[in-house]
């Protein structure tokens, strides 16, 4: 199963069985016919939708319709982390009047662990560690030209190490609070669909190593 964020509207490609066994509530879901332009519908309609909807396409062979969906899209790759205190809480950061994660696409040559580390460092000030992968999402968007971007985000817990918080101005980052998980999934802060959806799997890491 493969599930990408369009404009705050989460598409989720799949087989049947495994939306059946799924928790995810579809608000619509279509059969993949082999018809690209099946695709480049649903993904117009979704990047155009104002509203949060949840759309589904299901096939036998998810991962030919996962090929199919990629080759619509430029492919790009960043990480990010989910930078731990001594009690339990997050980092999350506003930019452009959103709470999100600390994170950004990863220079040629790096490794995703270290385009976490560096990210952090530049977005927050912080110098961290690596914990373990928590996960990661993938979201699309539109660049300048109108070329439509697929981007994968890997997501780690992270330990600080050294430093203190000097947000990137420059970054549009312009406050920044501690949560635990728990905390941030339910306030009613603003934020995106995503970011929630990766702090849910990060609780339930964490829960799962009590």
């Amino acid at each position: 199963m493969y599930k990408i964020y369009i404009n705050e509207n989460l598409l989720v490609l799949s087989t049947p069985m495994e939306i059946q066994r799924s928790d995810i509530q579809l608000d619509t879901g279509i059969p993949y016919v082999g018809r690209t332009s099946t695709l480049l519908n649903v993904v117009d309609k979704l990047e155009k939708n104002p509203d949060e909807m949840t759309f589904g396409i299901y096939h036998d062979d998810v991962a030919k319709l996962w090929k199919t969906f990629r080759g619509l899209y430029k492919g790009i790759r960043a990480a990010g982390g989910f930078v731990m205190d001594g009690q339990s809480r997050c980092l999350y950061i506003e930019r452009l009047s959103t709470w999100d994660l600390p994170k950004g696409k990863k220079d040629k040559g790096e490794k995703s662990k270290q385009t976490a580390i560096r990210e952090v460092r530049e977005e927050t000030g912080l110098e961290c560690s690596i914990e373990y992968k928590v996960g990661n999402t993938w979201h699309t968007y539109r660049d300048e030209r109108g070329t439509r971007i697929l981007k994968r985000t890997n997501w780690y817990a992270m330990k600080v190490i050294g430093g203190q918080i000097e947000l990137q101005a420059e970054e549009q980052i312009t406050d920044f609070k501690w949560s635990t998980p728990l905390e941030f999934l339910k306030s009613d802060l603003p934020t995106y669909r995503s970011i929630r959806s990766i702090t849910s799997d990060f609780l339930k890491k964490m829960e799962a190593q009590e």
